[in-house]
C-alpha cells in the first residue's frame, strides 16, 4: 500500500468544488453559464475516475491510490484510497452526475445556480464516502450528503418537499449519531481512527455485539431497510427528477457499502449472531414492499418501494458471508444504481415526474396536479409518440390561484422542452394564458386545434358552438 500525497483521489473528490466556486461567483442571470460549467465539472470528474478505474490493480486486493496526511492531531488523518469494492461505486457517481446535470437542463429554471452548486457539492460528499480511509473523514463525507440532498428536495421539490425533505433529513441523522458514539468507543478501544488499521483490530465480542447495534442503525436506514424504509417513497416522489436518481442510484448504496467496508471485516462475531435478523429483516421487505410496489399507480413510488426490496436481496447476499452472496450484492447494487436512474428518464417517466402523473398510459387516468386537485390526464398515442404530446383536460378546475399559477408554471416547463400541451378547457381564460396548443371540444369530441397564436376568444367559441 503506496502511500502518496495530494493525488488523484483528491483530484476526483474535491474538484467539483471548483465548479461550484466558480457558479457561485456568476450573476444569477447567468443560467445558461451555471448549467455549462456544472455539466464540464462533472465531466471531467469521470473522465478521472475512468483513468482511475483503468489503472487499477485488479490483482491487488488492498487499498490502492492511498493518500495520506496529516490533518486532526496525530491520530486522525486525512487519508483516501480505494479497493476493489469502493472504486466501483466511485466511477458509478462520477457516471450518473453529468446525467442528472443534463436532465435538469430545462426543468430547472428557478435558482439554477443554487441547484447546480447543490449537486456539484453532493458529488464531493459522495466520492468522499467511497475514497475514505479514515472513520472522521468517512463520517463528515457521509453525514454532509444529507445537507445538498436536503435542499435539493426541498426547494426544488414537489408540494410535499418540506415534509418529505425533513422526514429524509431526521431519519437519516438520528441514526447516524449511535455511528457516531461507536466510532468513538472504537477510537478510544484501538487508539486510531484509521479503517485498515481497524480491520485488523480485534475487538471483544461483547462489544462487536454494541458496535454492529450501532452502525446496523445507520446503515439500515440508509438503504433503507423494512421498517425504517418509510422516508423513502417521500423523499422520492418530492424530489426533482436528478434528485430521485442520486437517491436511488447512490445513496441508498451507501448503506451496503458501509456493511461491506465496516460490519462484516470488523465486527464478525456480531455479525454472524445477527445474521438471521437481518434475513428477516430482509424476506419481509422484499415480500412486502413489492406488493406495495404493485399497488402503487403512482411511477415515483413504485420505484421507492421496489428500490426497498432490491435492497432487501443486497442484504441477503452480504449476510450469507459467501463470496457468490457478496458478489452478488456488489453486482446487484451496481446494476440498480444504473437501471432505478434509467427509469428516472425514460418512457413516460419524463413528464410523469413533473406532473406526478399516477399510472400514466393511452388510457385516461386520475393524476395529481402540484396544486392537490385530483384532475383527468390524457397521454394521448403515448406509447407510439413517446413522450412528445400531453393532452390535459381541466387542469386547474376548483382549485385556488396559487396552486392554479403552480400548474401553469410546469405545464410551460413542459412545453418549453419540446413537449406539446393541448389543453381542453371550459375556463375561457385559462384557455387564453396556457401554451402551446388548444384543443376546442363541442359535445364531447374535438371540433377544432388553435395554435397559440389563433387562440381569440372569438374563433374558440365559433368552433365550441359546431
Amino acid at each position: 500500500m503506496t502511500s502518496t500525497g495530494f493525488g488523484l483521489l483528491s483530484l476526483i473528490t474535491f474538484f467539483p468544488l471548483v465548479g461550484a466556486v466558480a457558479i457561485a461567483s456568476l450573476n444569477k442571470e447567468a443560467k445558461g453559464n451555471a448549467r455549462w460549467i456544472a455539466l464540464y465539472m462533472t465531466l471531467f470528474t469521470l473522465g478521472a475516475s475512468i483513468y482511475l478505474w483503468a489503472n487499477f490493480d485488479q490483482g491487488n486486493p488492498g487499498f490502492q491510490f492511498v493518500e495520506e496526511m496529516d490533518w486532526l492531531g496525530g491520530s486522525i488523518r486525512y487519508k483516501m484510497g480505494v479497493d476493489g469494492i469502493s472504486v466501483l461505486f466511485v466511477v458509478l457517481t462520477a457516471f450518473l452526475m453529468p446525467l442528472c446535470i443534463l436532465a435538469s437542463w430545462q426543468s430547472i429554471e428557478e435558482r439554477v445556480k443554487e441547484y447546480m452548486i447543490a449537486f456539484l457539492v453532493l458529488e464531493t460528499l459522495m466520492i468522499g464516502v467511497f475514497c475514505a480511509l479514515d472513520l472522521i473523514l468517512f463520517y463528515l463525507f457521509f453525514e454532509g450528503g444529507l445537507i445538498p440532498m436536503f435542499l435539493i428536495i426541498g426547494i426544488w421539490g414537489g408540494a410535499r418537499r418540506v415534509y418529505a425533505s425533513f422526514k429524509f433529513f431526521l431519519y437519516t441523522l438520528l441514526g447516524s449519531v449511535l455511528m457516531l458514539l461507536a466510532m468513538m468507543a472504537m477510537y478510544w478501544h484501538a487508539g486510531t481512527t484509521d479503517i485498515p488499521t481497524l480491520l485488523t483490530h480485534k475487538f471483544p465480542a461483547d462489544m462487536q455485539w454494541w458496535l454492529w447495534l450501532a452502525f446496523f442503525a445507520s446503515f439500515a436506514v440508509k438503504m433503507p431497510m423494512w421498517p425504517v424504509h418509510t422516508w423513502l417513497p417521500d423523499a422520492h416522489v418530492e424530489a426533482p427528477t436528478a434528485g430521485s436518481v442520486i437517491l436511488a442510484g447512490i445513496l441508498l448504496k451507501m448503506g451496503g457499502y458501509g456493511f461491506l467496508r465496516f460490519s462484516l471485516p470488523m465486527f464478525p462475531v456480531a455479525s454472524q449472531e445477527f445474521a438471521p435478523l437481518v434475513f428477516a429483516l430482509s424476506v419481509i421487505a422484499i415480500v412486502y414492499t413489492s406488493l406495495v410496489a404493485l399497488a402503487q399507480e403512482d411511477v415515483k413510488k413504485l420505484i421507492a418501494y421496489s428500490s426497498v426490496a432490491h435492497m432487501g436481496f443486497v442484504t441477503m447476499g452480504i449476510f450469507s458471508f459467501t463470496v457468490q452472496g457478496v458478489d452478488g450484492a456488489i453486482f446487484q447494487m451496481l446494476s440498480h444504481g444504473l437501471v432505478s436512474a434509467a427509469k428516472e428518464r425514460v418512457g413516460v417517466s419524463a413528464v410523469c415526474t413533473q406532473l406526478q402523473v399516477k399510472a400514466p398510459s393511452i388510457e385516461t387516468k386520475t393524476a395529481n396536479l402540484s396544486g392537490g386537485n385530483q384532475q383527468k390526464v390524457v397521454l394521448a398515442k403515448w406509447l407510439a409518440l413517446g413522450p412528445k404530446v400531453l393532452i390535459v383536460d381541466e387542469p386547474t378546475r376548483g382549485i385556488d390561484v396559487g396552486a392554479k399559477a403552480e400548474i401553469y408554471t410546469l405545464l410551460r416547463n413542459l412545453a418549453r422542452a419540446g413537449v406539446a400541451i393541448v389543453m381542453i378547457s371550459s375556463d375561457m381564460e385559462e384557455i387564453l394564458n396556457m401554451s402551446d396548443r388548444v384543443a376546442v371540444m363541442h359535445d364531447g369530441a374535438i371540433t377544432g386545434m388553435l395554435a397559440r397564436g389563433e387562440c381569440t376568444e372569438e374563433r374558440i367559441m365559433t368552433l365550441a358552438v359546431g
